[in-house]
């Protein structure tokens, strides 16, 4: 594998952005003389460390390099099974029967566990205390978080890497009754189905540590007549407790000083479940209701009734750092009932070979949100018969997913610059500084030591219980064209727009701490709570009255059997193009701030880029088949600056960011508009099949023919690209064999 791209937390900046947990220690206090001390243990030093020779100051070279261990890939398994039956009941009456189950497996492996202690620790860590009494503390003094302790960050490499183990079954059974009835003496067809759904996944979690235990374990502690290390004193012993050595890193051998006794009474494990049962009815008719000059009126409707139920809890040690899994309980319930109608106007006129107008209505109703009633229309008139030029317009509800609309209110440890951080590196609005002040950060001009930025803050969420709908309207313009002389030619243009009223959103962690403390937004601020170092935000989804609109463009471009000497080849070519994307970004009684168009942009968890195009090629000659898909992912511009909200000024001394702002003289303007160009690519896939006779097929190919590499993102969260966007580095090989009976 190629991990060049993805070998360091962020790409060219060696360990400089790599983790503070590392084997030895990250020690981050204020001594007893009210001097900050940020010191690492010396690799090599003894199990019971000594201050004045052990300990030097920590440098970004002692950092740990989590990204070479993180997977790109894991392992995962997947099986399936469909089975259906058809029987005739009665003349015209079918009863049909589909059953359907699927199976994953998959196993992760993360990095070793990284504790973090003191006022920048993990939610559940930021409170415990190191007594001046545990027989591994060099220093004589308590080490606590409301004091002293920013952080004492330590890798828990003696206890190998922290796994994670998840199923998922999924069941559908579905019976569907249809049959032909004549009403006015006219055909029609209807259909009764009855569904139930079941999905339920199962998730396993090792190697994580218990809070309460490491609290206990970090208290008072003596060497007993027998020479072993005991937690409380001679005279109260405190059982059931194993003291615990954060201060010797891996010892002088290497192999770690957390011995196996220590990890045995700190580790613990969890299990997770979540589960989603559908129950759904529906009845839908359809036939010829009547005629017009120009054809028959087309008449589809239908009833519906759907019970969702969802569920999701957590097995394990509440006081731990396990993996942040919501408890969820909700139901919901919703009503439906459409029609639609389809009516040919105009047929076989000078310059209308067919004019037909489709309009429909649909109305939901829910128990725990608000319904609706949503229109749609089309209209589609061919001048030619090989010409077809269309327009739509169509509304949809969209209700919230089950964790904006029912999970309970929880904590999650999340990695982001603090406004309030290193203000001495730069930071000199006297608004900002005000307002950091009033949260209660130190007034001396400082506040915390610029040497951090990417604190560990927790976030609390919780499901919005008063969501309503989303509503969205779409529109759609376009044309067709399907030549008489080309046949097995098609070609299509359509341009859209989609609009979305009381857009569902939850502010960003990161974005909620610049809008309170940059920008000034009081109702971020309103969902900050700081206790000290301590920083907490209310992450509760709302509907945004100002909405999300969408503009694009798409093509599409089709020639199936091109007859030659050596076979058959069919071109298929989709290309899309978003020319707008704009979302609300703050609150809306923020003060008035534009909505910026994001196409062709890169920002955290939001990738879009301007264009994308797939062409495939495939060639057919008896049993053989050959294909070559190629995709195209435009180009796109970052901000240039790291996840962490650590500054540009790294990036592009580094000559990572490659749109730099610049002044008349040439030099980089200080604070500017410093970006990243996202190169475009080009990804190239090749398969070649053989069909047997049988009912088989095997087939074999590569993925990423030309090992195209992928492009370095500034603003991504993991990996130094993009994966939602971007293929993962190095060519794969495939082979499969499908079986059809």
């Amino acid at each position: 594998r190629d991990r060049r791209i993805s070998a360091e937390p962020v790409f060219g900046t060696g360990l400089a952005r790599g983790s503070a947990a590392t084997p030895q220690g990250r020690f981050w206090f204020l001594d007893e003389d009210n001097a900050f001390r940020d010191w690492h243990l010396i690799e090599g030093s003894p199990a019971f460390s000594e201050v004045a020779n052990d300990f030097r100051d920590f440098r970004d070279s002692d950092r740990y390099n989590f990204a070479a261990e993180q997977q790109l890939l894991s392992p995962e398994s997947r099986f399936s099974i469909h089975a259906g039956l058809d029987q005739a009941l009665s003349e015209g009456i079918t009863l049909t029967i589909n059953a359907f189950h699927a199976r994953k497996r998959a196993t992760r492996e993360h990095t070793p566990n990284d504790l973090f202690l003191g006022a920048f620790g993990q939610p559940g860590f930021d409170t415990i205390t190191i007594s001046e009494d545990n027989h591994f503390n060099p220093f004589g003094f308590d080490f606590d978080p409301s004091e002293n302790l920013v952080s004492l960050a330590r890798r828990l490499t003696e206890a190998g890497n922290r796994r994670h183990h998840s199923s998922e079954n999924s069941l559908r059974l579905q019976a569907v009754l249809s049959g032909d009835v004549s009403l006015n003496d006219r055909p029609w067809h209807w259909q009764l189905s009855v569904m139930h759904a079941d999905r339920e996944g199962n998730d396993r979690f090792r190697g994580y540590v218990d809070s309460d235990r490491l609290r206990q374990g970090l208290g008072p502690s003596f060497i007993d007549q027998d020479d072993q290390a005991r937690c409380g004193d001679p005279s109260e012993l405190l059982l059931d407790c194993v003291p615990i050595n954060l201060f010797g890193g891996q010892g002088e051998d290497g192999s770690g000083t957390i011995d196996q006794e220590q990890l045995d009474f700190l580790l613990t494990s969890g299990a997770a479940m979540n589960r989603t049962t559908l129950n759904e009815w529906r009845f839908d008719i359809e036939g010829h209701a009547f005629s017009l000059p120009a054809g028959e009126v087309a008449l589809t409707a239908g009833l519906l009734g759907r019970d969702t139920r969802y569920t999701q809890s957590m097995q394990g040690s509440p006081n731990s750092d396990l993996p942040d899994v919501r408890e969820l309980a909700g139901t919901y319930r919703s009503d439906g009932v459409y029609l639609n109608a389809r009516m040919p106007l105009l047929r076989h006129r000078w310059m209308m070979d067919m004019l037909e107008l489709d309009v429909g209505v649909r109305h939901r109703d829910f128990d725990v949100f608000n319904g609706g009633t949503t229109l749609s229309t089309g209209l589609a008139w061919q001048p030619v018969s090989e010409l077809q030029i269309h327009y739509r317009r169509d509304q949809a509800l969209r209700v919230p997913s089950a964790l904006q609309a029912f999970e309970s209110t929880s904590s999650s440890l999340m990695v982001s610059f603090d406004p309030c951080s290193g203000v001495e590196s730069g930071v000199s609005d006297p608004g900002i500084i005000e307002r950091c002040q009033r949260d209660g950060i130190p007034p001396d001009g400082i506040f915390l030591p610029p040497v951090r930025a990417d604190v560990l803050m927790g976030g609390a969420v919780s499901g919005g219980r008063t969501l309503n709908p989303e509503k969205s309207t779409l529109e759609r313009i376009g044309v067709s064209w399907a030549p008489e002389a080309l046949p097995g030619f098609h070609a299509s243009l359509d341009v859209w727009s989609q609009e979305i009223e009381d857009f569902i959103r939850a502010p960003f962690f990161q974005e909620a701490l610049v809008g309170c403390y940059w920008e000034g937004v009081e109702t971020l601020c309103d969902r900050v709570t700081r206790n000290g170092f301590d920083t907490s935000v209310d992450l509760v989804p709302i509907n945004d009255s100002r909405g999300a609109s969408f503009r694009g463009m798409d093509l599409g471009l089709a020639y199936s059997g091109i007859p030659f000497p050596w076979g058959e080849l069919d071109l298929h070519l989709d290309a899309s193009r978003l020319s707008s994307v704009r979302l609300p970004t703050y609150d809306e009684d923020a003060r008035a701030l534009s909505q910026p168009n994001l196409s062709g942009t890169n920002r955290v968890n939001q990738a879009v880029p301007e264009w994308r195009a797939d062409l495939t090629l495939d060639w057919r000659r008896d049993a053989w088949r050959f294909r070559w898909s190629m995709r195209f992912i435009d180009s796109m511009r970052e901000p240039c600056q790291e996840l962490t909200g650590a500054t540009s000024v790294l990036l592009i001394d580094l000559g990572l960011c490659n749109d730099i702002e610049r002044d008349e003289d040439g030099a980089i303007v200080p604070g500017g508009d410093h970006r990243n160009r996202i190169g475009s690519l080009t990804y190239h896939d090749v398969q070649l099949a053989y069909r047997f006779g049988h009912g088989g097929e095997l087939a074999g190919g590569v993925s990423n023919l030309f090992d195209k590499a992928a492009q370095f993102s500034a603003a991504t969260a993991a990996h130094s690209f993009d994966a939602t966007i971007h293929e993962i580095p190095g060519r794969r090989l495939h082979v499969q064999y499908r079986q059809r009976f």
